[in-house]
């Protein structure tokens, strides 16, 4: 894993609260970022290159997983930057999170768990644990309201009230 100091201020300076503006974190970060229609399937890439990194996602997605796939892409910014910079370009993966097809990201530079490990930075910056647990009343299920207020999808909130072990199902 490769986190300097500047970029973990960085992150944190930008996600004191809901929704926490991703491409703020970004753009702050020296990282492009654009939307690009992108293959079937495909969500999202980064890339590095001649010394610069760039988070592409797919334009096509509504805004709730555009939001996602830019926390996920910049998660391998922050856990695996140091696999990209010695291997160059990662051209295309999915999100597992999601149920897409995991078979369709490419065996390098990153593995299945690195896949996990972005999705589960993705959640936990999107949706900390603290402010989820504080603002979740499972009396009235109060999932749609969360994910309005954290700005993700009604299933990625559903999936992180699971992991945390907050709701019983993500149905």
């Amino acid at each position: 894993m490769n986190m300097d100091q500047d970029v973990l201020d960085t992150v944190a300076r930008f996600s004191k609260q809901g929704p926490v503006d991703v491409r703020a974190i970004i753009s702050a970060l020296g990282i492009d970022y654009d939307e690009k229609t992108l293959p079937s399937g495909a969500s999202g890439q980064i890339t590095y290159q001649d010394g610069s990194f760039q988070i592409v996602v797919n334009a096509a997605d509504v805004e709730a997983r555009k939001r996602f796939t830019a926390a996920h892409e910049l998660a391998h910014f922050m856990l695996h930057r140091d696999l990209l910079e010695k291997r160059g370009k990662l051209n295309r993966h999915t999100d597992i999170l999601f149920g897409d097809n995991a078979q369709n990201n490419p065996p390098a530079p990153f593995s299945p768990s690195h896949e996990v490990q972005a999705n589960r930075y993705a959640a936990e910056l999107l949706m900390p644990a603290a402010r989820v647990r504080a603002s979740w009343n499972k009396a009235e299920d109060n999932v749609e309201q969360l994910a309005k207020k954290l700005g993700v999808s009604l299933k990625a909130m559903k999936v992180r009230l699971k992991n945390l072990g907050l709701r019983d199902t993500v149905d």
